[in-house]
């Protein structure tokens, strides 16, 4: 199986450099946008036999939607991610709302993409840093309990419990 071209992320790169881009906040969200439409062009595809008919036990590939990540943004621009780490320490306000936003976007691409089942969840919640939610449980060692509750009064006294823990 073959790669098409182009579809490569490491290949690809903005027009502009990267220190351009992170001068110009309007530069800076195009080229977040570019990513973006770059990574909705060119999903991820995964190799699946199909099940049933004629075509049974033929590989075909399956499209998988690309997850954006802040590391492949940066890869798009011209820049490491440890430079747009550091940058954000020295970067005026405008700049640093357009990078909010862009991290905020690939955010809840992500989390949405984990919620509906596209993204693993496990992979998606520690790129996230993520752990706890509403139905885990940290105690003071930092030992995480996830505990699935369907009852609502049952789900009321673990948000107590979980008060009570953090306290």
């Amino acid at each position: 199986m073959t790669i098409p071209k182009g579809t490569q992320l490491w290949k690809i790169k903005s027009k502009y450099e990267a220190n351009v881009i992170l001068a110009s906040p309007q530069l800076l969200i195009e080229a977040a946008y570019e990513y973006f439409a770059w990574c909705d062009k060119h999903p991820l595809s995964k190799p699946e036999a199909v099940k049933s008919g004629q075509e049974c036990g033929r590989i075909i590939d399956v499209p998988l939607r690309r997850p954006y990540s802040l590391k492949g943004f940066c890869l798009y621009i011209g820049c490491s991610s440890c430079y747009l780490k550091e940058f954000k320490k020295k970067g005026d306000s405008n700049i640093l709302e357009i990078i909010a936003r862009i991290e905020d976007i690939i955010h809840t691409q992500l989390l949405e993409g984990a919620v509906s089942g596209i993204f693993n969840t496990s992979i998606v919640s520690r790129l996230l840093g993520e752990i706890e939610d509403e139905g885990s449980l940290t105690d003071r060692n930092n030992t995480v309990f996830h505990i699935e509750v369907i009852d609502p009064q049952a789900k009321e006294q673990l948000l107590l419990l979980k008060e009570r823990l953090s306290a």
